[in-house]
């Protein structure tokens, strides 16, 4: 029997935490410049809040302090929020082949933070969400090959922004056995 323990990556970000970040965090609506800890031990500051845009997106940019990397966690559908009817219009909108006007408004908020960290020397590391919040961190994956997207019950993606044949070997989703949203797709055979 070996008793020893793995020795853990501590110079990244884990898919644990940012499953942490999208299904807990988001929804804490922290603001710029408070600092939290994962159930893991790491700490974290928010450097950045979009809350309240027409589209329904609401998202935070956060740094690991353990590690210097920059991630932007989107939150999902908030029916109670100033715009949270526009997060269900959205929802309805991913069935079909255009882009809703929320996953743009997900891909400009990471063009600007994008350049604004840019600016001092960083880069945003990882993209997080759950639900619709996943499928607005998986929109910028598809078009940024360069950024990683960790997703928990992402909703699916409009059929116009993907391409059959195309591999996102930087989008790892995780996806729960009794998620309601999932267990819809399944059910209607979609993926």
């Amino acid at each position: 029997m070996n008793d020893t323990l793995p020795i853990l990556n501590t110079n990244t970000t884990t898919d644990q935490e940012l499953v942490e970040l999208a299904g807990l965090h988001a929804y804490r609506e922290y603001k710029k410049g408070d600092e939290f800890s994962t159930s893991s031990g790491t700490n974290f500051e928010v450097v950045n809040t979009n809350y309240e845009h027409p589209t329904g997106l609401d998202a935070m940019t956060v740094q690991n302090l353990n590690t210097g990397e920059y991630i932007i966690v989107y939150q999902g559908t908030q029916v109670h929020a100033k715009y949270g009817k526009a997060d269900l219009g959205t929802n309805m909108r991913l069935l079909a082949e255009q882009t809703p006007a929320q996953l743009e408004a997900a891909n400009q908020y990471y063009l600007d933070m994008q350049q604004e960290l840019v600016n001092s020397g960083n880069q945003i590391a990882y993209l997080a969400g759950n639900s619709l919040g996943g499928a607005l961190a998986n929109s910028v994956a598809v078009r940024h090959s360069d950024v990683k997207s960790v997703t928990l019950n992402p909703a699916l993606l409009p059929s116009g922004l993907i391409s059959p044949e195309a591999d996102y070997a930087n989008i790892t989703n995780y996806i729960s056995q009794y998620d309601v949203l999932n267990i819809g797709i399944r059910s209607e055979k979609l993926i």
